[in-house]
């Protein structure tokens, strides 16, 4: 029993030994990129643990870790580092500045380039990475959300169209509250510029009355600076890429019912209306059954037309839907979108260029509607003489844009079209058996318009298809 004892108490404290040789004490002091001064309140965290402690006011800190754990050092205005230990007792650590020095940022403006220090006005700058993450086709787009004080909206949703820009409210209840837009110097009076956003080099945004020093009351309302990419004192440099992904709508569609559910909640209608009318609740159940069709047109079963529903208010479980078309399915699609850009760049002390071909198409999630665009852009600068230096900036482009109306709800309108359409009729002209009905002019499936020359008048929409 002793001997057991002994042994039990001899193995306990070992293991003391060993958990107490894993852990050491660490050292060191925290001090900026800058000057090299000492940080204090810099927050020493040991990674995977809920235990840390903070810098002195000289920058120094000490702490309880294991030899082969890792510290997690956060300032804040610098960037956070993780120092593995390694059974190292002093670690000193080095924070760098997580704000670029103000003194070295410059900004465009009209007609040049000024240091951010020297700038008394207010202004924002997105960067080509900015374009480069959000990848769309209209550089409005990339806009929103990136600039403060700037509104960017898009009611349409239609591919290639540029979002309307408002910067700092609206500035006018009658005239426009547009932007004036500079591409590389050159005003223009609106946002219709169809730019491959790969050519972008930056885009300056410039709020208030200082925008106008220059522009006069066309900036009124703010200005939209776009520098493009120029090319560089080195050797060529090609660069390619090819961006391509399917695109679906972020809310899926409401679910919809089937022609059985139809057909019950259409005879529960119409025999609502023959009990208001006086009708007893047997006579009233009985006449929607019989009158079921002559309001709805079109009977999709094999069932005679006072047989479809019965006077229970039941489909007939003897009937067969002989076809329900998907509206849905006919005007809507998952597109397959397409990107393709290609430049080269290069140049010497005797001047540089800047050579760019691209393509997108970026197909809608409504059918026969998309946008299609080729672009090509020229820049090339030349250092003629010392005191003489020359320029080149050409551009073009070529789009193509088809849409549906989408902004009322009438019947040329995809969404309003499929949900106020019901499922018992069909995309397709169909016979009695239900069989699509061929065109013999064009030997293709004849459409149905809902007109008395085929099944009758449609209580929707009649004489419509937006397939047509």
């Amino acid at each position: 029993m002793k001997q057991n004892l002994l042994t039990f108490l001899l193995c306990g404290i070992l293991l003391i030994g060993v958990s107490y040789a894993q852990n050491r004490q660490v050292s060191g002091k925290v001090t900026s990129s800058s000057d090299g001064s000492g940080l204090s309140g810099v927050s020493v965290q040991l990674k995977g643990a809920d235990r840390g402690v903070q810098s002195d006011e000289n920058g120094e800190f000490v702490i309880e870790a294991p030899s082969d754990g890792s510290l997690i050092f956060t300032y804040v205005g610098f960037e956070s580092q993780t120092v593995s230990i390694q059974n190292r007792s002093v670690i000193n650590v080095v924070l760098q500045s997580a704000f670029e020095n103000i003194e070295e940022v410059t900004i465009q403006i009209p007609y040049g380039t000024i240091k951010r220090t020297s700038f008394t006005g207010s202004e924002s700058t997105v960067s080509s990475k900015t374009f480069e993450q959000q990848r769309v086709t209209s550089f409005t787009r990339a806009l929103e959300g990136a600039v403060p004080g700037l509104s960017a909206t898009n009611g349409g949703g239609l591919p290639g169209t540029n979002a309307n820009i408002q910067i700092r409210g609206v500035g006018s209840v009658n005239a426009s509250s547009s932007p004036l837009y500079v591409l590389d110097g050159v005003p223009y009076s609106g946002a219709n510029i169809a730019l491959n956003t790969d050519d972008i080099e930056s885009v300056t945004v410039l709020k208030d009355a200082s925008a106008t020093s220059l522009y006069g009351s066309r900036a009124a309302n703010g200005v939209i600076m776009i520098t493009t990419k120029k090319g560089r004192n080195h050797s060529p440099e090609v660069n390619a890429n090819i961006r391509t992904g399917f695109q679906n709508r972020f809310i899926p569609e409401y679910d919809r019912i089937n022609s059985e559910q139809y057909y019950e909640l259409m005879w529960e209608a119409t025999r609502n209306r023959y009990v208001a009318a006086g009708d007893s609740e047997d006579v009233a159940n009985q006449k929607a059954s019989d009158q079921l069709i002559a309001g709805l047109v079109y009977n999709t079963t094999n069932v005679p037309n006072n047989q479809v529903v019965l006077p229970n208010g039941k489909f007939n479980p003897e009937a067969r839907i002989l076809y329900q078309d998907s509206w849905e399915d006919a005007l809507f699609q998952s597109p397959f979108k397409q990107d393709y850009n290609v430049n080269i760049r290069g140049g010497s002390n005797s001047g540089n260029y800047y050579i760019s071909l691209g393509y997108v198409d970026e197909p809608g999630i409504t059918k026969f509607s998309g946008y299609e665009r080729f672009t090509g852009r020229v820049n090339a600068d030349a250092n003629v003489k010392d005191w003489l230096k020359t320029g080149l900036s050409i551009d073009g482009a070529l789009g193509e844009q088809n849409n549906f109306t989408t902004s009322s709800t009438a019947t040329s309108n995809p969404f309003y079209y499929t949900r106020m359409m019901g499922p018992i009729y069909p995309v397709w002209f169909r016979d009695e058996q239900g069989n699509k009905v061929i065109d013999p002019v064009t030997g293709e499936d004849m459409l149905d318009w809902g007109v008395p020359s085929q099944y009758g008048t449609r209580p929707y929409a009649g004489n419509s298809n937006l397939l047509g």
